[in-house]
């Protein structure tokens, strides 16, 4: 399957890649996006291999490091993996 963000995703996505550079350095910006490009492949590899969130049973959770979590669903009538939401675990965001 592949997958894709939403423009919401991206957005915060660029979000969390920017505040990295600004508070960071563009080399911290750039592993992150490494990581996480790295974990998209396997979500698109491993689809159902994450759990549901509970509220939400169509809805999965996948965590693409220690500071980042990525919300998706799967299509199944286009075999997509869309990416809803990715969000931040820093308090201090």
């Amino acid at each position: 399957m592949k997958a894709f963000l939403t423009q919401e995703a991206d957005k915060q996505l660029h979000e969390i890649l920017d505040y990295l550079e600004s508070e960071f350095s563009i080399k911290t910006s750039n592993k992150f996006l490494d990581q996480v490009l790295k974990s998209i492949e396997t979500l698109e590899t491993f689809p159902l291999g994450y759990p549901l969130v509970e509220k939400s049973p169509n809805i999965r959770k996948c965590v693409l490091n220690k500071r980042a979590i990525a919300y998706y669903r799967i299509n199944e009538a286009t075999q997509e993996i869309e990416i809803l939401a990715i969000e931040s675990t820093r308090t201090d965001k």
